[in-house]
């Protein structure tokens, strides 16, 4: 494992900055920022969560190939991008709003299921508003984790969690 450099000798090293659509939460900035630098020829890795980006400043013998490795050893796929590149069109964004719309929805229709519940409902009724609500519940989570499975499963290809 290599030590980070200094941070008076990162000046002078050569920055790129890749793009890492699969960065979801604070796990994924951490294990980007504190796993890249033990890589050979990397110094130090920064994260930008809002436009999903993270710059590494390495030696400058070490190829982009062989930094896109070692974020691949991490779990997350990655492409360098020039700084002159417009952000990103925000289709995660929209699929993440998509999701949260039909989770939500499916929360309010469940609530107004448990209010019979709530108020009394025995038997049979109170097993069919049960029944209903895993109806509604199962495919909505199936729908809208999606990303959040999308992510579990890459970790775990890679060894990994997170």
């Amino acid at each position: 494992m290599n030590a980070p450099a200094p941070r008076a000798s990162l000046t002078a090293l050569p920055e790129t900055s890749f793009s890492v659509p699969g960065m979801r939460c604070a796990g994924c900035i951490s294990k980007l920022e504190t796993s890249l630098p033990m890589a050979s020829g990397i110094a130090a890795a920064r994260v930008n969560f809002t436009a999903k980006r993270v710059s590494i400043s390495h030696l400058p013998e070490t190829t982009i190939p062989e930094i896109q490795r070692a974020i691949a050893k991490l779990g997350f796929e990655s492409q360098p991008i020039a700084d002159n590149l417009v952000a990103p069109t925000g289709e995660d964004s929209r699929e993440l709003l998509k999701a949260m719309a039909v989770s939500g929805f499916a929360m309010m229709n469940i609530m107004l299921l448990s209010v019979s519940v709530w108020s009394g409902a025995e038997g049979g009724t109170r097993d069919l508003f049960h029944w209903i609500s895993a109806l509604i519940a199962l495919p909505t989570i199936a729908y809208s984790g999606r990303p959040f499975f999308r992510s579990a499963w890459a970790a775990l290809r890679h060894g990994r969690t997170n």
